[in-house]
C-alpha cells in the first residue's frame, strides 16, 4: 500500500498495490476529474510531482508521448509503485459542467444509413443538463452495460446520439433490433476533452469518420454560427455514397455561411462519383499546408484518427491544436487491457 497525496483536495489516500489512483480517489469521495476511466479520453490527466507509477495501456490520443515525458499521467491507468504526490490538470472553464445522472425516455429512433441510427432522448424539463460541443455521455439501456456516446445535438430538452451497429456488439444490436420509443434510459455526463474551444478565433478544421460525426457536428456548427467570418472546414469520411448522412444540414449551412465548407470523402465508392475519394488522411494532405492558427477536431475509428493526426503533424500543425476522440469499441478495449 502506498500513500498518494492529491494536491487540490489536500488529502493523502492509501492506494492498494495494483489499484489505480483514480479508482481509489473516487472511492474515498474525492471529486477527481475523469471521463471514460479506460485511458481513452484524457479526462483524468494529471501531473506527478514525485514518486513512481506504472501506466496500464492507454490511447496516445489521451496522453501523448511528449506529455508523458513532461511528467503527465492518466490517473485511471496509474498504479503507484511508491509514495506519490500528484495534482490533476485543471480543465478549461468552457468544459466544466456538473456531471448529472438522469433517468430519461427514448423519444425518437431513425435509421440514417445501413449501420448508423439516430437515437433521441428526452430530458425532464425540471432537470438541468449542460455540456460543451464535442463531449459525450454514458448511456445505460435497461439490462445492458453502459456505453459512451458523443452528443450530436441538444435542442428543446432532447439529446441526439448517432449509434453505429457493430457486428457482434451487445448494446448496439439491442438498439437496432429491440429498442422502442418510450423506453427509459439512464444518462450520465457530460465528459470528454474533445470540446469546442470558444476562445480560439482562427480557422477550424473538423474531421469525422463515420459515426464520429456525432462529436464533430456540434463543434462545426458552433464554430461557424458564433464566428461566421472565419473559415470552418468539415470533412466527413465514409465508405460509399449510401453511408453519407445529415448532408442536407451541412449543405444548408454552406449556403448560409460562405466561410463554411462541407467535404464528404468516399473511401470505397461503388461507382464513379463527383465527390472526393480516397482516405481522409490522403485528402487532408492534398488540401492543407501548415496553419499554426488552425484548431483541429478529430473523431472516428482509431486508425483514421491516427492517420489524420500523423498527416497534420507532418505538415507542421502544432500538436497542442489537435483535439482527438478515437471511437474505441468494447473489443478494442479488451485487446488493449
Amino acid at each position: 500500500m502506498f500513500n498518494v497525496h492529491i494536491r487540490q483536495s489536500e488529502r493523502t489516500i492509501q492506494v492498494e498495490i495494483g489499484s489505480t489512483i483514480l479508482e481509489t480517489a473516487l472511492a474515498a469521495g474525492i471529486q477527481y476529474p475523469h471521463g471514460c476511466r479506460a485511458g481513452n479520453c484524457g479526462g483524468c490527466k494529471s501531473r506527478i510531482h514525485s514518486g513512481d507509477v506504472e501506466l496500464s495501456p492507454y490511447s496516445e490520443f489521451a496522453l501523448s508521448q511528449d506529455e508523458y515525458e513532461n511528467g503527465l499521467i492518466l490517473a485511471c491507468r496509474a498504479v503507484p509503485w511508491s509514495d506519490c504526490d500528484v495534482s490533476w490538470c485543471d480543465p478549461d472553464d468552457d468544459a466544466v459542467h456538473a456531471v448529472r445522472n438522469l433517468t430519461c425516455q427514448i423519444s425518437g429512433l431513425e435509421r440514417l444509413t445501413s449501420d448508423i441510427a439516430s437515437v433521441k432522448i428526452k430530458l425532464d424539463r425540471s432537470e438541468k443538463f449542460d455540456y460543451s460541443s464535442g463531449q459525450f455521455a454514458y448511456i445505460t439501456f435497461e439490462g445492458y452495460p453502459r456505453r459512451e456516446y458523443s452528443i450530436a445535438s441538444f435542442e428543446s430538452d432532447e439529446l441526439e446520439f448517432y449509434i453505429r451497429k457493430i457486428e457482434g456488439g451487445l448494446v448496439s444490436t439491442f438498439v437496432w433490433d429491440y429498442l422502442l420509443v418510450g423506453e427509459t434510459v439512464d444518462i450520465e455526463g457530460p465528459y470528454g476533452n474533445l470540446y469546442y474551444r470558444s476562445d480560439h478565433e482562427g480557422p477550424v478544421l473538423a474531421i469525422a469518420g463515420g459515426s464520429g460525426l456525432s462529436a464533430i457536428q456540434p463543434v462545426a456548427i458552433e464554430a461557424v454560427t458564433t464566428n461566421p467570418s472565419r473559415p470552418v472546414f468539415l470533412y466527413h469520411g465514409v465508405r460509399d455514397e449510401s453511408d453519407i448522412f445529415r448532408a442536407e444540414l451541412f449543405i444548408e449551412l454552406a449556403n448560409e455561411y460562405e466561410c463554411f465548407s462541407y467535404i464528404p470523402v468516399l473511401s470505397e465508392p461503388s461507382r464513379a462519383s463527383e465527390r472526393r475519394t480516397g482516405l481522409l488522411s490522403e485528402v487532408l494532405e492534398q488540401d492543407f499546408n501548415s496553419d499554426e492558427n488552425c484548431m483541429i477536431y478529430l473523431a472516428g475509428p482509431p486508425p483514421m484518427v491516427r492517420a489524420c493526426t500523423e498527416v497534420l503533424q507532418k505538415i507542421g500543425v502544432n500538436s497542442t491544436n489537435i483535439h482527438a476522440d478515437p471511437f474505441f469499441t468494447e473489443a478494442d478495449l479488451v485487446e488493449r487491457a
